[in-house]
């Protein structure tokens, strides 16, 4: 009797699983937007309106992949065990049900239509807010780096920018774009960043959180949405850890400090910690319209794709706002009492 109540409940919890994590905003089966190419043809103009797909990313594919595999193996073991029992005939069918769900629930995913989007041209409103909020042309300005004059940069924000139906589907556009196209590099230098640019990141494919910064502030800016770099600390809740364990939600990504760099802030040698080590953090700031249409800065998240409306389960502690002069400091930190503060979060 206790082995059947059992039963029953690992059934109940394989059952209700995929229905829980298609329901935490996504979870492993949340979509993104699987940009084309831009060696194909269709990075010129974009139609009047389009079809999105939507699919897994590599993270979420992880994740699912633990369960799946998980899955199986109780299947394997649940028919050897009793395929020739007819005591436990609704059990094998309860079984195979269970599978069902799992294999609709990935595949249904993975690659489906949406809608149809009938784009519209939203940037005379978004300018109209610029101006009522007085947002600065520094927002918005090309530099050396933020190149989005560049001419494979203007392709990409051409067809992102047409395909876009308002300033904040723009903004998670390019953030999804980046994501996806852009992944996080851990081995990436202070050496990377100083020299990169949104183009030279767009041609490496590779980065960490500055240069993935980099890279959607200039797409940002050459669709004229305001952005700002701002380093500081990301620290994450400790009551959070079940449910990015858990909830397969994306988590941000930072360089791990080292006990040689604990050791360097400690006695004061180390006045540039690193590509931003150990918590210090890069992420991105726009000028965005709420619910009300009224502007304010939100935080963007490089390294998960995702705007950050509510902190949550992280905290987001910021250090300096670096000008379109100081590229030195969206790469590194030279503050050791912060670093060293950070390190202790």
């Amino acid at each position: 009797m206790v082995k059947k109540k059992l039963l029953l409940f690992i059934f109940a919890i394989l059952l209700i699983l995929p229905v829980v994590f298609s329901a935490n905003d996504g979870g492993p089966l949340r979509a993104y937007i699987i940009q084309q190419s831009i060696q194909q043809q269709e990075f010129g103009r974009g139609p009047e309106s389009a079809k999105i797909l939507v699919g897994l990313d590599r993270g979420e594919l992880a994740t699912i992949g633990t369960f799946l595999s998980l899955l199986i193996i109780i299947t394997v073991v649940w028919f050897v065990k009793f395929q020739n029992n007819k005591k436990n005939k609704n059990y094998r069918t309860i079984g195979i049900v269970i599978v069902v769900v799992w294999v609709l629930s990935l595949i249904g995913s993975q690659q489906q239509e949406v809608k149809e989007v009938n784009f519209v041209n939203w940037t005379d409103s978004y300018d109209e807010l610029l101006s009522r909020d007085k947002v600065g042309n520094e927002y918005l300005a090309e530099t050396d780096y933020y190149d989005y004059k560049n001419p494979k940069v203007k392709e990409i924000i051409t067809i992102l920018k047409e395909r876009s139906t308002s300033a904040l589907d723009y903004t998670q556009q390019v953030l999804d774009y980046v994501f996806i196209n852009v992944p996080y590099d851990f081995q990436a230098t202070d050496q990377d960043c100083f020299i990169a640019t949104t183009s030279l990141a767009l041609d490496r494919k590779k980065g960490d959180c500055d240069i993935e910064g980099i890279t959607i502030i200039g797409l940002l800016r050459g669709a004229g949405i305001a952005s700002r770099p701002v380093g500081g600390c990301l620290s994450r809740e400790r009551f959070c850890n079940i449910q990015f364990a858990v909830g397969g939600k994306r988590v941000p990504l930072y360089h791990p400090i080292t006990k040689e760099d604990l050791k360097k802030i400690e006695l004061g040698r180390s006045q540039e910690l690193g590509s931003r080590r150990g918590g210090l953090h890069l992420w991105v700031e726009a000028y965005l319209p709420d619910s009300l249409g009224k502007g304010r800065w939100v935080i963007l998240e490089p390294t998960t794709g995702e705007i950050i409306d509510d902190q949550g389960c992280f905290n987001y502690d910021i250090e300096l706002y670096p000008s379109n002069l100081d590229k030195r400091h969206i790469c590194i930190s030279t503050d050791v009492e912060y670093a060293l503060w950070c390190s202790q979060r």
